[in-house]
């Protein structure tokens, strides 16, 4: 029933996969308690690296199914290994004090139809392990689900990016993209390049923007931002990308995906 490198400890029949697009996690075990089930998971190691002397790891991605055989009872989820990544003190809110979000600990992300994305309120982080509770009393969406996907933050796949850069960048007459390279899997790193009516190349270097997202892909957060941003930026009716474009000189370089390997890889 599992993949990822899961056991066969699984009495209770649930399923298990990080076999996708970011996917990332390792079944360990499955029981049945007397008030819940309990999963455990552990996340996988990133490849070593030599400057920090480490393997990095925090974020998560897989996707439990066969919910309906827990016969309306919770799920417990516990990330083993939680307090062994990169940034621990994030799970408790430590991480973030001081800052104007405050001490808010965190709270894992879960959907039952993997477009929409919400909190998971029941998330607490206890002795180094990240406990998530799926309880369709709590969560009114679990509700007759019979499978639920966790994620560290709402993934942004490569083929959401891909789509993205078909649909609204590939043809608009404001914008240019070029291939500046590959990755070593072989996936394209494109940098798309936006000039304001009437600008030309004669202009360039007047006011020079960038904007780069997912050198650490893991900040799935950082292609939500990026999407909205290229949105409103090639927006004709948008007064402040209007504004911003129609300034002598004025060229903006976005490269939206540094790092696309590790995102659909699953790492940090």
């Amino acid at each position: 029933m599992a993949t990822g490198g899961g056991s066969n400890d699984n009495a209770v029949g649930l399923g298990f996969s990080s076999c996708f697009d970011s996917g990332n996690g390792k079944l360990g075990s499955v029981t049945q308690g007397p008030d819940a089930a309990v999963m455990e998971v552990a996340i996988a190691d990133d490849p070593y690296t030599e400057i920090d002397k480490q393997s990095h790891k925090m974020w998560f991605h897989f996707r439990v199914s066969n919910l309906q055989r827990l016969q309306g009872k919770p799920l417990k989820v516990v990330l083993t290994n939680a307090g062994e990544c990169s940034y621990p003190d994030g799970w408790g809110g430590e991480g973030v004090k001081g800052t104007p979000e405050g001490a808010a600990p965190y709270k894992a992300c879960f959907s039952v139809d993997r477009k929409n994305w919400v909190r998971l309120q029941d998330t607490t982080y206890e002795g180094g392990r990240l406990h998530m509770t799926l309880d369709a009393e709590k969560e009114p969406l679990l509700r007759g689900a019979s499978a639920v996907s966790l994620a560290y933050f709402a993934p942004y796949s490569q083929e959401q990016h891909l789509e993205l850069m078909g649909s609204l960048v590939n043809r608009h007459p404001l914008c240019e993209i070029e291939t500046i390279g590959q990755t070593l899997d072989g996936a394209d790193m494109e940098l798309i390049t936006v000039r304001g009516p009437g600008a030309t190349n004669a202009s360039k270097g007047e006011l020079n923007l960038w904007f780069i997202a997912r050198q650490h892909p893991g900040e799935s957060m950082a292609s939500w931002w990026m999407e909205g941003f290229l949105r409103r930026l090639l927006d004709a009716s948008d007064p402040v990308a209007h504004a911003l474009l129609s300034q002598p000189g004025v060229t903006v370089y976005v490269v939206p995906m540094m790092n696309p390997d590790g995102a659909r890889r699953g790492y940090l």
